[in-house]
């Protein structure tokens, strides 16, 4: 079983602009990146980063100074648009029946060991679908679901 990390990044998110999105002192996207990069080596995963260039103006992305990074670039602009272009990458990749897509936003921590949480979970019979994303909404009872 292969995990394919698709980590997206993007110069500009208008969605970061909404004043509810506030973050923790200290929160940077470049701390992310470092955080997923650290763990998913230790467990020998290749990350392929897709970055959304539509607000480059002219500036290098933080991602792009490491040259042993995978990169795919494409135009979005936004949140929608990026995630068609990621699933269009998916869409031709050269998957084995048993290989796990792992798509991640370029604000999302991650436990040391989250490769061995993740495969444990797809270990269990008829588990197609597995998240990793922890959000406040899991824990205010506002999705029926969670409660």
């Amino acid at each position: 079983m292969n995990i394919h990390v698709l980590a997206q990044h993007c110069f500009y998110s208008p969605h970061s602009e909404n004043k509810k999105n506030v973050r923790p002192n200290g929160f940077n996207r470049e701390l992310v990146y470092k955080n997923l990069k650290r763990t998913a080596e230790k467990y020998n995963l290749v990350i392929t980063y897709l970055l959304d260039t539509k607000y480059r103006n002219g500036k290098k992305h933080f991602i792009e100074e490491d040259s042993t990074n995978k990169i795919i670039e494409s135009v979005g602009g936004t949140g929608a648009t990026s995630f068609t272009n990621l699933l269009n990458y998916v869409k031709n990749l050269k998957l084995d029946g048993n290989d796990i897509v792992y798509m991640v936003e370029d604000d999302y921590f991650h436990l040391d060991d989250w490769p061995v949480i993740m495969l444990d979970a797809f270990d269990i019979p008829q588990i197609d679908y597995v998240t990793l994303y922890d959000t406040a909404d899991k824990y205010y009872g506002m999705l029926p679901m969670y409660n």
